[in-house]
């Protein structure tokens, strides 16, 4: 009896051991995963981050245009509304 509470005991000790070596290993392979999905990650934000910069710089080399609008499209209400806000401007221009 005493033999096989040692060999269970042992078994338990090893037992332990090989767990702390698996999960050792798999938590390294864990960091490196997520460590390489991180540096796509960055690398996904630099090109992003570069791609916005090109569009802001053309954005404000390109000449800014009036918004068009088509009178006939308005309604009443807005075209009132359109109306007084150009006389208050000209009001503001002189």
């Amino acid at each position: 009896m005493e033999k096989k509470t040692e060999g269970t005991l042992r078994k338990l000790f090893l037992a332990g051991v090989g767990a702390l070596d698996l999960g050792a290993e798999k938590l390294g392979e864990w960091v490196d995963r997520c460590a390489e999905q991180g540096e796509k990650t960055v690398a996904r934000g630099r090109a992003l981050n570069e791609e916005l910069r090109r569009t802001v710089k053309e954005a404000a080399e390109k000449p800014a245009q009036a918004p068009v609008i088509d009178p006939e499209k308005l309604t009443a209400e807005q075209r009132r509304e359109l109306l007084e806000k150009l006389q208050a401007l000209e009001k503001q221009e002189h």
